[in-house]
């Protein structure tokens, strides 16, 4: 098994139950324990997770994987929507880029516009954007998982913008809205889509019909992106790869 297989094994059992032992995990990953105790150390210090003697807990009821192991995750997923989403980017729109993944796989997509502003509280997603000479503004506040800000310095800073669009994804998706693994996510992303003309959410056919910790309301969501064909009616604008 290959270090991001258990990690993300790692995760599933600890959403499943809120503690797990060294031992139980070696034996779910046919793996040392002093590989699993590197592991947890790791996933600890990209705040998934908190070590223990022995094992390690869940955090705040939920999880939120590390950036790193997000970010390995479906790409041609990702890439498949990010396509499809910018062809609702047009020249000199102003936008809220959440932290996510998904969204960062947007970027290299842009070079093709011009006089583009982009909000995120994404640490990462700023960078790139800066790459590729995005006009880029950070909203600050406090670092988790050593990519995403969250808390009040973030909504207020979110709040002094109206922008045309709000791009993000999320955990989960079903007919009563979308999630996410944590309250301070919700209110971010609340409030981005409060001061959005339009949003797009960008969420995979493996997201779809699920639950997570905190629900995210879709009354104010426009458009539903996805990979692939989906049956569903909530109650929005869905669009799907059709290769």
């Amino acid at each position: 098994m290959f270090p991001i297989e258990r990690y993300d094994l790692i995760i599933n059992l600890l959403e499943e139950k809120s503690s797990i032992t060294v031992k139980e995990l070696s034996l779910a990953t046919n793996a040392t324990p002093a590989t699993i105790r590197r592991d947890l150390e790791k996933l600890d210090r990209e705040g998934a997770l908190k070590r223990t003697h022995g094992g390690a807990v869940r955090l705040n009821n939920a999880i939120d994987p590390p950036f790193s192991l997000r970010d390995s995750e479906k790409e041609t997923e990702k890439i498949k929507m990010a396509k499809i989403a910018v062809k609702f980017i047009n020249d000199g729109d102003t936008l809220f880029f959440d932290s996510s993944t998904t969204i960062m796989r947007l970027i290299p997509f842009l070079n093709s516009k011009s006089g583009l502003t982009v909000i995120t509280n994404g640490i990462k997603t700023a960078f790139e954007l800066g790459k590729i000479g995005v006009n880029t503004i950070c909203t600050g506040g406090e670092l988790v998982n050593l990519n995403t800000l969250v808390g009040l310095e973030a909504i207020h800073a979110i709040e002094k913008y109206h922008v045309d669009k709000f791009f993000f994804s999320c955990r989960a998706v079903n007919e009563l809205g979308a999630y996410e693994s944590s309250t301070q996510s919700v209110e971010v992303k609340q409030a981005m889509n409060k001061n959005a003309q339009e949003s797009y959410l960008l969420a995979d056919r493996g997201k779809l019909n699920k639950t997570a910790f905190v629900r995210l309301n879709l009354n104010k969501i426009d458009t539903l992106i996805t990979d692939s064909h989906v049956d569903y009616d909530w109650g929005l604008n869905v669009i799907w790869d059709e290769k």
